[in-house]
């Protein structure tokens, strides 16, 4: 039970630093799906998202670079309060490899992926403190990134199996006051590597394409300082974090010019209700979390043999609910939060294409933009309208030697 109302503002401030989800996957095949894509995903993403990909390799070597810039806004009004926005303008980018050895049997893969990095402050974010609400100055810093290596095997023809292994980096700092006051309320510095298997396969008949991958869950507890308004003394992070098991599937058609891509992709967020910790004294609180299946269709056309456009529709459910809180500790439910991308559901448009330049250059350009907005209600765990929008312009270059 949690010893006072005065420290469930913990659970909010930690929860809009720790929950950032992330705001894109990896390289421009994905984003033009809209979503993660164990379909399309190639190179270098493959490691993250199928693995069995790594057979599309058909070259010694092949780089992979990805550059591009994102702009997102969120934004949360408290119906008492003014609305809080935050804007992020920050170029992206990604690094891979890939090679194909064996006679084309065996394939290798390895990728960086920075997903998040950056510094942020926030002022006016209404916080429950003492039963009321105020509004509070927060500084955010995080430095989040993959580091995977993957390999495929092709056991026939048309079959590949593969399976990688992703080191996940995290560290994420945080310190909060109450607006116009220099007493520190939170000041939070978390970090550790967590490491994350993934096992894929795809198959490849005619004008059938199918992919299936698995990634199991990873509870994610944390190394660092804590130090509270409550105590003179720094402790070990009390926050917990909780990456869900996985499960992306893939169908793939086409005829002449013309293809059409269905993606599935499903995430068991139910398994960390009681594993989620985002506060200094919400050890006990259980998380308003639920399974999400995100959807995906997407279109394209060979105009030649150079050049393929692609267009794309996702949709990507929020895994949170609205949490609960009426003032008593054992019915305390974490809910959706600002500071975190899938606290609302998003609506994703993409458009993307594939041109090969010439035999050892081939380009991918992409265009992902996301809405998304909810409303949580008064006994909700943090009430008020919530609103997301995420724009990212990418390039990929794939050089084949």
């Amino acid at each position: 039970m949690l010893r006072t109302p005065l420290l469930l503002f913990f659970c909010g401030i930690l929860n809009s630093s720790l929950g950032f989800a992330q705001f894109f996957p990896a390289g421009s095949e994905s984003k033009s799906v809209g979503m993660e894509s164990a379909l399309n995903s190639r190179n270098g993403p493959a490691v993250l998202y199928n693995p069995a990909n790594l057979s599309l390799t058909s070259y010694a070597h092949e780089p992979y670079l990805e550059l591009g810039y994102l702009k997102a806004e969120l934004s949360y009004e408290h119906p008492d309060f003014d609305q809080v926005k935050v804007d992020v303008m920050t170029a992206i980018g990604s690094l891979g490899y890939a090679s194909s050895l064996m006679d084309q049997r065996l394939h290798i893969g390895f990728i960086y992926f920075p997903w998040s990095r950056g510094k942020q402050s926030i002022d006016g974010v209404p916080r429950r403190i003492a039963g009321n609400y105020e509004p509070l100055y927060i500084e955010t810093e995080s430095d989040n990134y993959d580091l995977g290596i993957g390999a495929s095997y092709q056991v026939m023809e048309e079959l590949n199996l593969g399976l990688s292994l992703i080191r996940r980096s995290e560290r994420k700092k945080l310190y909060a006051t109450q607006s116009g006051d220099d007493v520190t309320l939170v000041k939070l510095d978390a970090h550790n590597d967590f490491y994350i298997p993934v096992f894929g396969l795809s198959y490849r008949r005619d004008m059938i394409t199918a992919a299936v991958s698995y990634t199991p869950s990873r509870e994610k507890h944390y190394k660092g300082s804590q130090k509270s308004a409550l105590s003179d003394n720094y402790t070990a992070p009390t926050v917990a974090g909780y990456e869900p098991t996985k499960i992306y599937l893939g169908l793939g058609i086409s005829h002449q010019q013309f293809s059409v891509f269905l993606h599935g992709n499903y995430y068991q967020w139910s398994g960390g209700k009681t594993v989620f910790q985002e506060g200094v004294t919400s050890q006990n609180a259980k998380s308003d979390l639920s399974d999400t299946i995100n959807r995906s269709i997407q279109f394209g056309y060979q105009v030649d043999a150079n050049l393929k456009l692609l267009v794309g529709y996702a949709y990507k459910p929020s895994p949170w609910g609205d949490g609960l809180f009426n003032g008593q500790g054992d019915n305390y439910r974490i809910g959706a939060d600002f500071g975190g991308i899938n606290n609302v559901t998003q609506k994703v448009m993409t458009l993307g294409a594939e041109y090969a330049m010439c035999e050892h250059l081939s380009i991918n350009p992409s265009l992902y933009r996301s809405f998304g907005q909810r409303e949580v209600k008064s006994s909700g765990d943090r009430p008020g309208y919530y609103q997301s929008e995420v724009f990212i312009l990418g390039m990929t270059a794939i050089s084949k030697f």
